[in-house]
């Protein structure tokens, strides 16, 4: 294909396209990619970025839709005339750029480019979403173990559904307080400013895991024990760990991450299987959830949980789809 990605032209590129592009870069450099492997992924994704401006308006990645994409396709094969194998790997970057973004807990993406057929690619990392009892039985665990930290994370971040993120913002003050059911303000995704809200559980966990921790002048609820800020990164590494001692427990491999902690706690809430739910004996109602998350609409709420496909028609309809 003729090349297409010159100074002029990227300069021109939408900024928030370039940026996560950036991102992406760093983390392909994090997951010890190959030079070659790096260079040959960006400038795939580069190519579509540049073909964007010329005919997409120059939107955002995170703003194109499915036609955009299947656009994209068609010129490849139709005007750009290129091979089977160039195309499936120029598309097959851009859709793994794109199932990477809508993993990524601090990015609210509907990925419209999955939807496109004629390049089947698995997705990055399979969404994991954990039962109230599975959830239940991994924080009586990490109780019984002491790991008061793990159990208050894994509280926290069940009870107020936030991202790693804002999670990594909290301060202790707010859980010194029986009285008080929200942390902190944090700053979410916009630059928004909210609280966090938390229940019954992530209070016991705090009590525990602040008296263990005793007294000290860190105002931080995650610190290192030099006293350093934990990070988001410190976040993914309790959820692998949680994940060994979970699939110890149930007897099956069971991996998941903070953002499927936010994927789980949507899905019971909105399906009242939650713990919280219990009080009311039925469902949250998904305007309320969408708040809870700080969603732009409960549309994105809805996207976050489980895509019961078939399931949804038998229970609807009383008959099995095999």
């Amino acid at each position: 294909m003729r090349e297409i990605v010159t100074v002029e032209k990227w300069d021109q590129v939408n900024a928030e396209s370039k940026a996560l592009l950036k991102e992406l870069h760093l983390t392909l450099r994090q997951e010890g990619r190959s030079k070659s492997t790096i260079e040959a992924y960006m400038g795939n994704c580069k190519r579509f970025l540049v073909w964007a401006l010329d005919n997409a308006e120059n939107r955002s990645v995170l703003e194109l839709k499915k036609k955009d994409f299947r656009n994209y396709s068609l010129y490849l094969r139709e005007e750009a005339g290129v091979s089977t194998a160039s195309h499936n790997s120029y598309v097959s970057a851009v859709k793994n750029w794109c199932e990477r973004l809508e993993d990524d807990d601090e990015t609210e993406y509907m990925n419209a480019c999955r939807k496109i057929k004629g390049v089947k690619i698995e997705r990055v990392r399979k969404i994991t979403f954990l039962t109230d009892g599975e959830i239940e039985h991994l924080y009586k665990e990490l109780i019984r173990r002491k790991k008061y930290e793990k159990a208050m994370f894994l509280a926290l971040a069940y009870d107020s559904t936030a991202r790693r993120s804002e999670l990594m913002q909290v301060e202790k003050e707010g859980f010194l307080d029986p009285t008080k059911n929200h942390t902190n303000e944090v700053t979410k995704k916009g630059g928004k400013k909210e609280v966090l809200i938390y229940f019954d559980r992530s209070k016991e966990a705090a009590a525990l895991y602040l008296a263990h921790r005793g007294e000290d002048d860190n105002p931080l609820l995650w610190t290192t024990y030099r006293g350093q800020p934990r990070t988001p990164d410190n976040a993914n590494s309790w959820c692998a760990q949680m994940s060994e001692i979970l699939s110890e427990l149930e007897g099956r491999k069971i991996s998941f991450t903070p953002h499927a902690i936010r994927h789980s706690a949507i899905e019971n809430l909105t399906e009242g299987s939650h713990y919280k739910c219990e009080v009311k004996r039925i469902p949250y109602d998904i305007q309320a959830v969408s708040k809870l998350a700080s969603h732009a609409s409960t549309d994105m709420t809805q996207y976050y949980k489980k895509d019961k496909g078939l399931k949804s028609i038998e229970s609807a309809f009383g008959v099995k789809v095999s």
